[in-house]
């Protein structure tokens, strides 16, 4: 009785294991490979309803043409897809093709400026900061695995040209500075950030967050930008670039010359590095070229520091004493 039952055991074990088996070789052997890994992505998707907008336009994908055995696709969520051009332009399959690459790229294969081709020709563009992923400046999520493929959820469409993410961290200089009262910056929430393009074309404005942080990702080109706050700018009053406040005694020694410096004054940029402060540092029309990156420090048009450093004596010589003459 023992053996009999445990022969039905194991037999329904090996029955169980052979149709599973079956079920998952059971592919239509008129599908593409591309075709395969297409259903399978969908079959992924499908399993998460913040997808269901792009699993539907992935449906309408012709894969027979792609010669790929494996795929990476960029899904669009669907708040991204109801903010996108992603759904009026899906007819001839351009846009939707640019989500999709030929080749499995795992997260561990993605390299910080590794450039892709999506399968409407764009290059798409991987970048790494801060240890995030960005695909065309576009925020990279989890991976989720698809037999050979793979897909990453993306809350925004990709974009025909690369971009460029930008960020600000915006300070106000301290008039109080001092070597006692170190603090020579203070962060600036609810700053003003104003973008131009290269053509003049205003973006914006922005503003900063309460941490005195703004970022911004643009189309890769050439920028410029002001901030402001009240009467404070982070141009001085005389046209120039604040770069912040001179707050050593090496600063004033090593600066570019010829504008008086004190400890607690402003400090300004040097912007054509030829080691003198003139008009030619002067930005066009108050607006300094956009880097990927900005420390920006701001000031008010009556900026004035208020440290005025103790009176310092010096010795002089005379006939072999020292005569102790006191600065006033």
């Amino acid at each position: 009785m023992n053996k009999q039952f445990f022969s039905f055991i194991v037999s329904v074990a090996l029955f169980a294991a052979v149709l599973t088996s079956c079920e998952k070789k059971e592919v239509d052997p008129d599908l593409t490979p591309s075709e395969v890994q297409k259903d399978a992505i969908i079959a992924e998707l499908s399993k998460n309803k913040n997808l269901s907008e792009f699993v539907e336009l992935l449906k309408t994908l012709d894969a027979a043409d792609i010669d790929a055995d494996k795929l990476t696709v960029f899904a669009v969520s669907n708040a991204g897809m109801s903010k996108s051009s992603l759904k009026s332009t899906a007819e001839d399959g351009v846009v939707l093709k640019r989500h999709i690459v030929e080749g499995q790229y795992s997260q561990t294969t993605l390299t910080d400026s590794l450039q892709i081709t999506a399968l409407d020709g764009t290059v798409l563009l991987i970048t790494i900061i801060d240890g995030v992923y960005y695909v065309n400046g576009i925020e990279i999520g989890t991976e989720i695995p698809a037999d050979n493929s793979i897909a990453y959820i993306v809350d925004m469409a990709l974009r025909a040209k690369p971009v460029q993410r930008y960020d600000f961290n915006v300070y106000e200089c301290n008039p109080a500075w001092s070597p006692a009262n170190n603090v020579p910056y203070l962060l600036v929430s609810e700053a003003v950030i104003s973008i131009r393009d290269e053509l003049g074309s205003e973006l914006g404005p922005f503003t900063t967050d309460d941490g005195g942080i703004f970022n911004i990702t643009l189309e890769r080109g050439t920028y410029f930008y002001k901030v402001t706050k009240g009467n404070a700018s982070n141009i001085s009053k005389d046209g120039f670039l604040i770069a912040g406040i001179i707050t050593s005694e090496f600063e004033i020694d090593t600066i570019p010359k010829p504008f008086p410096t004190v400890l607690g004054g402003l400090l300004f940029a040097d912007l054509n590095g030829d080691r003198v402060i003139n008009d030619a540092d002067k930005p066009v029309d108050g607006y300094v070229r956009l880097q990927s990156n900005q420390s920006v420090y701001i000031a008010p048009a009556d900026f004035a520091p208020t440290y005025r450093p103790e009176p310092k004596s010096v010795a002089v010589r005379v006939s072999r004493k020292w005569l102790t003459i006191w600065k006033v």
